[in-house]
């Protein structure tokens, strides 16, 4: 352990001296962050018994290398890496020196010290041993460079228009080569905010409000990390009167165009103003209020004579908005009342009918009878104006009258004149709306044969094209003839498509004829309900049901998929079957169906069921039969 220790401490001497020996010198040792440099690195050997034959030199990340050379044409220098440069071919022995030049930018992140890492290789030549010598040479970086101020809003000399409390928004970006510490916003030199970023680069915002009119000055000034300071240059801006306008209002008064007023004799005028400064209110020259009052001003004058007024109103502005001393100006007339009008009769909403006629009633009055009449009465009604003789000018009740309009909607206004020739109107709109054709099928419904029924399509307007369609075919009249002793279902449609005046409309209506019902008195119990199972073949074949198929398929059945289509059996042959009930998912025409008569009852008991098999042909396809009950008779002695 001793002489391992022992070891250490003479490889550290050694290493010691060896260090010692070496000197690198660096020119400058301080250095301006963000500035392009050279940097010259002076090595030299000072003790006798070593060389050095080859470096690396590591630099520090802060370090933008551009060119790496060495004095005298002693060696060359590759680069290994961005950051890491080998030196060789060269040999420098005692009190000799090798000059190392580096061109390139300081780029740092903060002011402080980075080391320049170099490993040589030591040649002793007492021992011809080859060490390797790691020297850090220190460099300070300084920050000296104030923050950069640019991209200021707005720009100089900028005018804004007064209004109060509006916001006003000033951005200023900075940008620094290590970080921005604080920028300060200063109005009229005076420090109206401060932000903090801690950042290289930031676009900041700074807000003011309600700025009174005036010229403003503005700047920025910024300070770095390192305490270094920069300002912007000085900006100019304007805040100008805002215009003045006047708002006025007449209290309740609704004939109010442009400037102009018309109310009645006696009526009590509500008026408010509202300005900015000293508001003045005159009618025909005469001040309505006295002293003339800041801001708001609000009034009432009673007009009680007939007659032409000038209303002149104005505003002497403020500190902030502009001086309104040309006013406005309003005419004010007063008259007597004007006619009043009462609606007696108003149609708004009716049905097309040919030749109809719809009334339009009104009743008139002119309240300040004698000396205001009524002098005229018009009625305009889509487009085409009417007039109505006056016969009592003080009251009257008019009546005017339309007839045969077809369906689409109408606008009309009645007018009344007085004789101070004020106008008064009412207006509104009617609606008349299409009608649906009173189609109508006759004598449909249900019939037992013999049948003898003619079947009649009414109601198609003149002005219609209508159509009558038996089972989907269209017939060329409007009466069908039905003439049979057989059962039969017919379906009837009568339609039309409608024009301007009446909407489409369709009826359908069925005409069904049935065999006479039998009234069947069956003998006390002997009704029993059996359960039938077809055979595993179905249906068997035979040749006596052939025969029957052949013999039946001559009578021909219509079934509806929305009745009960029921079919009576008559022959002898089928004396105990009496009726089948065929239930179909839809229409089926020219059907054949044919019987077989039920085979006979085993005469041997069954457990719990008798089987009985009937067997039905027809041309329905099975997926269209929902399902087929059978009604029979069992005699008493049979059943099990």
């Amino acid at each position: 352990m001793r002489s391992i220790l022992c070891c250490f401490f003479i490889i550290f001497f050694l290493l010691y001296i060896a260090y010692a020996q070496v000197n690198i010198i660096l020119t400058p040792n301080v250095v301006n962050n963000s500035q392009s440099t050279t940097l010259i690195f002076n090595i030299s050997v000072d003790e006798q018994n070593i060389s050095l034959t080859f470096l690396t030199l590591l630099f520090p990340d802060i370090f933008e290398v551009g060119t790496v050379s060495l004095s005298s044409n002693k060696g060359t220098c590759t680069f290994r890496s961005s950051l890491v440069v080998d030196c060789s071919d060269f040999y420098i022995n005692f009190s000799d020196s090798l000059t190392l030049r580096i061109e390139g930018r300081i780029k740092a992140r903060e002011a402080n010290f980075y080391d320049f890492l170099f490993e040589l290789n030591v040649l002793n030549h007492t021992s011809s041993n080859i060490s390797v010598l790691r020297i850090a040479v220190p460099i300070e970086i300084k920050d000296v460079t104030p923050p950069l101020i640019y991209i200021v809003f707005p720009s100089n000399y900028t005018n804004f228009t007064y209004s109060p409390n509006k916001e006003y928004i000033f951005s200023v970006s900075v940008e620094d080569d290590i970080k921005v510490d604080c920028i300060n916003f200063y109005i009229a030199d005076r420090l109206v905010g401060i932000k903090c970023i801690n950042a290289s680069s930031a676009i900041v915002n700074f807000t003011v409000s309600d700025l009174s009119v005036g010229e403003y000055t503005f700047y920025f000034r910024a300070n770095d990390t390192s305490g270094n300071q920069g300002s912007s240059i000085l900006y100019r801006f304007w805040v100008e009167k805002a215009p003045n306008p006047i708002n006025v209002f007449f209290g309740k008064v609704n004939n109010i165009q442009n400037d102009s007023v018309t109310i009645e004799k006696d009526t009590t005028l509500q008026i408010t103003v509202l300005s900015k400064g000293e508001i003045c209110a005159l009618l025909n020259n005469t001040l309505l209020s006295f002293p003339c009052r800041e801001d708001y001003v609000n009034l009432t004058y009673t007009f009680d004579r007939i007659g032409l007024f000038y209303l002149f109103i104005n505003s002497s502005g403020n500190w902030n908005y502009t001086s309104n001393s040309s006013g406005i100006y309003y005419w004010i007339r007063v008259i007597y009342p004007p006619v009043k009008y009462q609606i007696l009769e108003v149609p708004s909403i009716e049905e097309y009918a040919p030749q109809k006629s719809y009334n339009f009633s009104f009743k008139l009055t002119s309240p300040s009878y004698p000396v205001n009449n009524i002098s005229s009465i018009t009625f305009l009604f889509n487009g085409e104006i009417f007039s109505h003789p006056i016969i009592n000018p003080q009251t009257q009740e008019v009546t005017f009258s339309v007839r045969d309009l077809s369906a689409r909607e109408y606008h009309w206004v009645l007018c009344a004149v007085d004789t101070q020739n004020e106008k008064v109107c009412v207006s509104g709109n009617l609606t008349v709306k299409k009608a649906t054709p009173p189609l109508d099928i006759l004598n449909a419904g249900t019939y037992t044969i013999p049948a003898n029924v003619t079947v009649i399509a009414t109601g198609c307007p003149p002005q219609l094209v209508c159509n009558l369609y038996l089972n989907n075919s269209k017939l060329r009249d409007f009466r069908y003839d039905i003439i049979t002793e057989k059962p039969l279902y017919y379906v009837f449609t009568y339609n039309t498509t409608g024009n301007e005046n009446y909407t489409s409309y369709s009826i359908v209506k069925e005409v069904i004829i049935l065999e006479k019902i039998q009234n069947i008195t069956q003998p006390e119990n002997i009704t029993q309900n059996i359960s039938i199972e077809p055979p595993s073949q179905w249906p068997p074949e035979s040749n006596e049901s052939k025969e029957i198929e052949e013999e039946r398929s001559k009578e021909i059945y219509n079934l509806s998929s929305v009745f009960r289509n029921i079919i009576y059996v008559r022959e002898e042959s089928l004396q105990n079957l009496k009726e089948v009930e065929i239930d179909v998912r839809k229409d089926q025409q020219n059907v054949y169906i044919t019987f077989k008569p039920p085979s006979k009852l085993p005469s041997q008991k069954l457990p719990g069921r008798a089987i009985l098999f009937f067997e039905i042909v027809t041309n329905i396809s099975q997926d269209v039969i929902r399902n087929v009950k059978i009604r029979f008779k069992v005699d008493k002695e049979v059943i099990i």
